[in-house]
């Protein structure tokens, strides 16, 4: 494994540059692993497979929805945000392998997996959450003409 992962990508100097201009996604902070997108997917058949298409205009009815809707919603108090969805809130603040390997781990012993297949279930979330990271930093500046 080491041996094929060697010229990954995985190792990249950090360059992440933010930018700003109006309707273009600019991370409020630097990210954690900017260059990852440029690393060797394992499955995945390239970074940007699951790419999602452009954001909507600034101008449009759609974004203007959107907004709103984040601000009503988001706000620390908000009025009209149910306690359901405080709670998925909640649980989706936290991401990545602190998240899921316990589940993987729950799910393994539930199912009363050995060791070896255990060993494999990990690996396997663990490909699966690389690739998400290689697709997720594919898109800190993707290419829809605002760069």
């Amino acid at each position: 494994m080491i041996a094929l992962r060697a010229n990954d990508g995985a190792s990249a100097q950090e360059s992440y540059r933010p930018y700003t201009k109006a309707g273009a996604y600019v991370p409020t902070i630097v990210p954690l692993f900017s260059t990852f997108g440029a690393s060797t997917p394992w499955v995945m058949t390239s970074d940007s497979q699951f790419r999602p298409g452009p954001p909507p205009a600034l101008d449009s009815e759609t974004w203007t929805r959107d907004v709103n809707e984040i601000r009503e919603l988001g706000a620390r108090n908000s009025t009209v945000r149910t306690a359901e969805q405080t709670t998925i809130g909640r649980f989706w603040f936290l991401v990545g392998p602190r998240t899921f390997n316990p589940i993987v781990r729950q799910a393994a012993m539930a199912r009363k997996m050995d060791v070896v297949d255990c060993a494999r279930l990990f690996a396997l979330a663990s490909i699966a959450g690389n690739d998400a990271l290689v697709a997720d930093n594919t898109i800190l500046a993707p290419d829809y003409g605002n760069s």
